[in-house]
């Protein structure tokens, strides 16, 4: 039931396969979002202009505040596209009709504004109808609905508008700040459908699609064969620790690896992950990098380094000294977690497994007529999941097996018992 899998699918698959089902043989996709989403977006897009830009000018390089300032333009597309579903959705639901495109990747600005202008005259008209006296009261009344709108599809939670920008800011100033090594970037945010062969050469009946966000080549390796490192940049609260073994690192780790080595020719050498801070880098004492660094502690350490304090400085007064004295170091804003595909073909083995095993689960799901069942204990897909699984399944209809009380099922005399060899093994 599905032209292709790719890792966002198979990850979904195995935390919900309900979810799977809605998403990607049904496309019921979600117009839900969060800031921190967001967020990631604004930064993937800055370093995609950045690096496509090096590639196509020859190593032409562009300012980190342009780049900031693309980011966040970006951020602004995506709002008014967010905007435009929220009233489409939203009117929708009550009765009034608002087109807008489902695939707004190939608009132009100039296009998405036209879809906007068309989304506001229908919420306005909307209103209107609504609310029928344009006193104040009515007026405070179309203040909220508006606000209601804005947010029923992005989860703001704690954040506002003002964080989402810093935080987009912050990442790209982490990332050019940090100065990360690589080799000569080649592709950028390249998507690809290919078919995947496994390590015997056999090839997979699905293809698999995915999207890289960066390959570097590497040069020649000691076979002679030209090597590259496969990036992809994850925004985040804090770092993975490289002692770690993430299992969704290895499975996306590995994806990319056999998407690259088809698409390129190239054998990749590692997957690196750039972990990109959201927010600005907090300082540390080197002597003792674990120290929490509270008042008493910012007090002896400046009486150790001969800081001159005041008895009216505040935590941040004494923090602050520091920094300027060079006491206190400020922490990376970056962090690489990096698989080594030479050292862990248990990766690659892992990966192709999972892949053969979804597949064949799939087919027999279509086969048999097996339930794709909720992961009820799912955070963020299990209601949903669950809900439509009552609509869809566990409510009686017509073609439902009717069964004459609720002990008693009837049973063909003429089947034999399991308990006869030659059944028991099927059964």
């Amino acid at each position: 039931p599905v032209k292709h899998l790719s890792y966002s699918a198979i990850a979904q698959y195995l935390k919900n396969p309900r979810s799977f089902k809605m998403k990607y043989i049904e496309y019921q996709f979600d117009d839900d979002t969060n800031p921190s989403f967001l967020i990631g977006q604004g930064i993937h897009k800055g370093l995609e202009i950045y690096f496509q830009h090096l590639i196509d000018t020859k190593w032409e390089y562009l300012e980190v505040d342009h780049i900031k300032s693309l980011s966040c333009k970006y951020v602004d597309r995506l709002l008014m596209i967010q905007w435009a579903k929220w009233i489409s959705k939203y009117i929708k639901k009550n009765g009034w009709s608002c087109e807008f495109p489902n695939f707004t990747n190939e608009l132009s600005d100039e296009e998405l504004h036209e879809h906007l202008l068309v989304c506001n005259k229908a919420l306005e008209e909307y209103l209107m109808d609504l609310i029928e006296w344009e006193d104040e009261e009515s007026l405070k009344a179309r203040s909220e609905t508006e606000i209601a709108i804005r947010n029923s599809l992005i989860k703001w939670g704690k954040s506002t508008l003002d964080d989402l920008y810093d935080g987009v800011n912050n990442g790209i100033e982490n990332f050019f700040a940090a100065n990360i090594a690589r080799g000569k970037p080649i592709y950028t945010e390249r998507s690809q459908t290919v078919i995947i062969s496994d390590q015997s050469g056999d090839m997979l009946p699905i293809p698999f699609k995915a999207i890289t966000d960066r390959i570097d080549e590497l040069g020649i390796d000691e076979n002679g064969n030209v090597s590259v490192d496969i990036i992809d940049y994850k925004s985040c609260d804090k770092f993975t620790s490289q002692d770690d073994e993430k299992m969704s690192f290895e499975l996306q780790g590995a994806a990319n690896y056999f998407t690259v080595l088809s698409l390129t020719g190239m054998k990749p050498r590692s997957m690196k992950y750039i972990e990109i801070l959201k927010d600005k880098p907090g300082y540390f004492y080197p002597t003792d990098p674990e120290r929490k660094l509270l008042k008493d502690d910012l007090i002896e350490i400046a009486q150790w380094a001969s800081i001159e304090i005041d008895k009216k400085d505040k935590v941040d007064d004494i923090k602050w000294k520091l920094i300027e004295a060079w006491i206190l170091v400020q922490k990376p804003g970056v962090s690489v977690y990096e698989i080594n595909f030479d050292e862990r073909k248990d990766v690659l083995d892992f990966f192709l497994e999972i892949y053969k095993q979804v597949i064949s689960s799939i087919a027999l799901a279509e086969i048999w007529g097996s339930i794709y069942l909720p992961n009820i204990f799912d955070m963020f897909d299990g209601l949903k999941s669950a809900l439509d699984f009552k609509e869809m399944d566990a409510t009686p209809r017509e073609k439902d097996v009717q069964i004459d009380s609720p002990s008693t099922i009837k049973i063909d005399s003429n089947i034999k018992s399991d308990s006869d060899d030659e059944y028991a093994d099927t059964f």
